[in-house]
C-alpha cells in the first residue's frame, strides 16, 4: 500500500457561499425536530417519575438541573481549551 496525495477539485476552492435554496423547509423541520427531541423525552418522562419519587420530584429535578449544568460548565472550559478537533 503506498500513500499518495489527493488534491480536491479546482472547482470545490471557488465555492465560497452557500447555494441558493439549498436548505428546505423539510431539512429544516427534521433538524428541528431532531435537536428538540432529547429534552421533550426528558419532559414527557417526568409524567411517569411521579409515582416512583412523589414529593421527592422536584429535588430530584432540581439535582438533575445542577448536575446537567456542571457538565456544560465542563464541556464549554474544555472547548476554550480545544476550540478544534486536530484531526
Amino acid at each position: 500500500m503506498s500513500i499518495e496525495e489527493v488534491n480536491p477539485p479546482a472547482e470545490a476552492e471557488q465555492l465560497t457561499t452557500l447555494r441558493s435554496n439549498a436548505i428546505g423547509l423539510p431539512g429544516v423541520l427534521f433538524q428541528s425536530v431532531t435537536t428538540m427531541a432529547p429534552a421533550g423525552a426528558v419532559a414527557f418522562s417526568l409524567g411517569a417519575a411521579i409515582p416512583f419519587t412523589g414529593g421527592a420530584l422536584p429535588l430530584a429535578v432540581v439535582f438533575a438541573l445542577v448536575v446537567c449544568g456542571l457538565v456544560a460548565l465542563n464541556i464549554g472550559s474544555m472547548a476554550r481549551k480545544l476550540p478544534s478537533s486536530p484531526f
